[in-house]
């Protein structure tokens, strides 16, 4: 008979003989935690569960179907989550899987809870309102700002209060800026692409720097230099188009390299 097994990216490996798992256990490769099952059938289960041939019955335990069980590697810690659907917490380091929440407020709030997070995946649901929740933030902050500019010039002392709608509004980028850019990271993990297309934009604009160099040795240093900005915004544009559009998919199915998935736990 011929046995598999998952390895750590949850990837099929096999057949093996009995004889190969033996020795594979031996060398340290798999152990006895390790997801395995018989002639590769969906029910993996703990390789200490499995019956080899020539080895006795293993102890009977209750073991899960890993076909609905198997859930992907804690993003944080890396542990195999085995469950039925993806817990609130990891059981090992106790840290947040995934939100669990539907309102608006309470995926905002979620979001500042991770403030700084990049680890881990994010729905649609989630990402669009934390952009929804910061934009009425902002639209609000700033129709509040310019109504009290418009009533202290009434007043005859707008003087005081002229610079206040800057100083806030760079305040507001200043405090979600980290935020934006973690659940930015995350939604593009859910998707199953990497999190630096979201920091692609600001890496674009150290090309300034070798280009504003290649352009100050030009014939015509402003001509240079200006279609050295083009191709910088063309960039920034050109990323950031290609982000909008991930941010937009739908979260890929069952777990992938980034953490279990949020809305297809049993993959």
């Amino acid at each position: 008979m011929n046995y598999y097994y998952l390895n750590e990216q949850r990837e099929v490996q096999g057949p093996f003989t009995a004889e190969q798992m033996r020795r594979m256990m031996a060398d340290g490769t798999i152990n006895g935690n390790t997801l395995a099952s018989e002639a590769g059938g969906a029910n993996w289960r703990p390789l200490d569960s499995l019956h080899l041939e020539g080895d006795a019955a293993p102890e009977t335990r209750e073991y899960p179907e890993a076909s609905s069980a198997v859930l992907g590697t804690c993003p944080y810690c890396s542990t195999m989550l085995v469950a039925e659907q993806v817990p609130p917490n990891c059981p090992h380091c106790g840290k947040p899987l995934h939100p669990g929440t539907e309102s608006l407020w309470q995926n905002a709030v979620h979001a500042f809870q991770k403030y700084a997070t990049f680890r881990g995946r994010a729905t649609r649901r989630e990402y669009w309102s934390f952009v929804l929740f910061s934009f009425l933030v902002h639209l609000a902050t700033v129709i509040v700002l310019n109504m009290l500019v418009v009533l202290a010039a009434t007043a005859g002392s707008a003087g005081a209060l002229e610079a206040l709608p800057d100083t806030v509004d760079t305040l507001f980028t200043i405090v979600f800026f980290l935020p934006t850019l973690a659940v930015t990271v995350r939604r593009l993990h859910d998707t199953g692409h990497t999190g630096w297309w979201a920091v692609a934009p600001y890496g674009s604009i150290l090309l300034l720097i070798p280009l504003a160099a290649l352009a100050y040795t030009a014939h015509d240093a402003g001509m240079a230099l200006g279609v050295s900005m083009i191709v910088i915004a063309m960039a920034i544009l050109g990323i950031a188009i290609y982000i909008f559009i991930q941010t937009l998919m739908p979260s890929q199915h069952g777990p992938n390299k980034y953490g279990p998935s949020l809305l297809f736990p049993r993959g």
